[in-house]
């Protein structure tokens, strides 16, 4: 298994967006697992959680496009949001250096939205809601290659059975 860690990439300035973005997944996942812990017993709080701020393709034929936003910041387990909340640390900090403020926060925006729309055009009204940053952290890794080159490495855990390896992996 491999899991991005960070890169070879030299920052003069904190990023401040990649942490806010890191923040609020993690403070909605907690709300998701207060919801579960709140109703021992009874999923449908938290189902119904799920469906109210996860994108659920057939509700973009009634025009309701919050889903395509908000889905971002809902996560299906803690697997899911560790995964996807490693990954966009890794790759986001050197982008928003890279980028700037607001250009980063605009390519994690589309590229969430433009994979969510994707995602129900392909699933077009279907009832299953989609959660989950990945789409978004993506196209934040395909700006990484497109910015700082294919060459640029990434610094990734390498774990062999037990045994764990730092290894530098090239962006493409």
């Amino acid at each position: 298994m491999f899991l991005p860690i960070g890169d070879n990439i030299d920052r003069k300035n904190l990023p401040i967006l990649p942490g806010i973005l890191v923040f609020l997944n993690l403070a909605v996942f907690a709300r998701q697992i207060r919801i579960f812990v709140d109703n021992p017993g009874d999923i449908r709080p938290t189902v119904e959680f799920i469906e109210t701020w996860g994108l659920v393709p057939s509700d973009l034929q009634q025009k309701e496009f919050l889903g395509l936003i908000t889905y971002n910041f809902v996560h299906g387990g803690v697997s899911h949001v560790l995964g996807n909340m490693l990954c966009l640390w890794a790759f986001a900090c050197s982008l928003e250096v890279g980028l700037g403020a607001a250009a980063f926060l605009g390519f994690y925006m589309f590229w969430g939205v433009a994979a969510g729309a994707l995602h129900a055009w392909m699933n077009w009204g279907s009832e299953i809601p989609l959660v989950g940053a990945s789409g978004a952290i993506a196209g934040l890794m395909g700006a990484y290659t497109v910015l700082f080159g294919a060459d640029s490495k990434i610094k990734t855990l390498f774990f062999l059975g037990f045994k764990v390896f730092v290894v530098n992996v090239p962006a493409a």
